[in-house]
């Protein structure tokens, strides 16, 4: 069952929250291995991990949330989250569409991931906003807005109109999910599907915001997090999730989930479910 809550509203600890024209600014804290169940905001808001992570679940898939990674949540959409074993604090954003062109709000209105050099320095420039109090605050607050409504529309998510993946897409997706820890080629997906290899990608691309590559690295850790309380050694788990050695299988762990396969199972924490 999903929660609704009202928008201005967000779980976590507030350590810091400020208000001008153009948004709201809150600085929230999230205690270790905490669970938010499955809820939905009224209106876009932004999240952007500052320190520690977590996964989130938002329909079928599930995001790997680590330190600099930016969440674009539309409203409306249903999610639940599940925070690692480090304490996390988070910056949340919740625009003002009226203080805004309609083309920056439209922006914030689909869901998209992203991180980088520069959603850093826009996102670190709204955290320094926070300790600010002056009237220039606001025209800040909107600069650095209007700067990442351009990096959403730019990026390979938001890319046209996506709407909901044709059913052949969710079957190629299924078929990653299923098969991810055997060797897997982009061919082999492709004409199960009935769609030229190149088409998928672009398609895979646009709508999931990846290269089917990464589907399929997603798709192995996430099978490591179901198994790794279950299998004897992280070599072991590593060879049954497909990866070639120990050493690929933690480098890929820890960029996606933020820790070390040997830190996350010493915690304890499972994904969940």
């Amino acid at each position: 069952m999903t929660e609704p809550i009202r928008s201005q509203e967000f779980y976590g600890e507030d350590r810091r929250h400020r208000r001008v024209a153009a948004a709201q600014l809150v600085e929230k804290c999230h205690a270790p291995d905490e669970r938010l169940p499955r809820h939905r905001h009224s209106f876009p808001y932004l999240s952007f991990v500052v320190a520690g992570g977590y996964w989130e679940r938002s329909g079928v898939e599930t995001t790997a949330c680590g330190p600099g990674v930016l969440v674009v949540h539309p409203g409306g959409e249903a999610h639940e989250d599940h925070f690692g074993a480090r304490a996390s604090r988070l910056l949340v954003v919740e625009p003002t569409p009226e203080a805004l062109p309609p083309e920056a709000s439209r922006a914030f209105e689909r869901r998209a991931v992203l991180e980088g050099r520069h959603v850093h320095r826009l996102m670190g420039s709204l955290l320094d906003e926070l300790a600010q109090d002056d009237d220039l605050s606001d025209l800040a607050v909107q600069g650095a807005l209007l700067e990442l409504a351009v990096l959403v529309l730019r990026s390979p998510a938001a890319a046209g109109p996506a709407g909901e993946a044709p059913a052949w897409l969710r079957e190629a997706a299924r078929i990653v999910a299923e098969r991810c820890c055997e060797p897997i080629a982009l061919s082999d997906v492709a004409r199960e599907v009935g769609v030229h290899a190149s088409h998928l990608a672009r398609e895979v691309r646009r709508h999931y915001g990846s290269s089917v590559g990464e589907l399929v690295r997603r798709a192995r850790i996430q099978h490591a997090l179901r198994r790794i309380h279950a299998v004897g050694s992280l070599a072991e788990l590593a060879m049954e999730c497909g990866f070639a050695d120990q050493s690929h299988f933690t480098r890929c762990f820890r960029r996606l989930v933020g820790v070390t396969p040997g830190r996350y199972r010493a915690g304890g924490n499972r994904l969940p479910r």
